[in-house]
């Protein structure tokens, strides 16, 4: 298990579960206390996803060597976090996350 600030991400075999706590919003919690609120957000989180999925498919490749084969996404408001659980096309056997930015080496 590897945690970055509000990020946890944890691999269990051919799965990648990113846990990002505080990303759920004021505005998303409030839609959440209704049947279709909760079913908005949780399309527009998989509509987010799937469009910007071949990215996620690259570096997710780059960083274990193995193929991004579906996406789940859920959302706990009561926790305020966005889960997202990405299936591989094999075992995850190395994590080698690029850094980017300020903070790379």
């Amino acid at each position: 298990m590897r945690v970055c600030g509000d990020t946890e991400i944890q691999i269990v075999a051919d799965l990648i579960l990113l846990r990002c706590r505080k990303a759920v919003s004021p505005s998303e919690i409030e839609l959440g206390g209704m049947k279709v609120g909760r079913l908005l957000v949780q399309e527009a989180s998989e509509r987010m996803c799937r469009r910007f999925q071949p990215e996620l498919g690259r570096l997710l490749y780059e960083s274990t060597e193995s193929r991004l084969v579906d996406i789940c996404v859920g959302t706990s408001f009561e926790r305020r976090e966005g889960i997202y659980i990405f299936a591989m096309s094999g075992k995850v056997k190395t994590w080698r996350p690029k850094t980017r930015g300020r903070h790379a080496r």
